[in-house]
């Protein structure tokens, strides 16, 4: 499979008011070439695979989270 890969820094902040900052990002058009964050080394990628997905579940507890916060549970 061919992948284009990126990066974001984001902030994110839960308490009296709530917000999702977007402070950078950054991606790599080329194909299967690896993003770099701030312009020195490539960091080599093995694709999505488990690192992938055990962050699409982080982002998902952390939604549930927000959401938990926000409704006042």
């Amino acid at each position: 499979s061919n992948y284009t890969y990126g990066w974001l820094k984001a902030t994110m902040t839960i308490g009296g008011s709530q917000s999702l900052t977007l402070n950078s990002y950054g991606y790599n058009d080329t194909l299967n070439a690896a993003a770099t964050a701030g312009g020195s080394s490539a960091v080599p990628d093995s694709g999505p695979g488990v690192v992938g997905l055990a962050l699409l579940g982080a982002g998902a507890a952390g939604m549930r989270l927000l959401r938990k916060l926000r409704a006042g549970k």
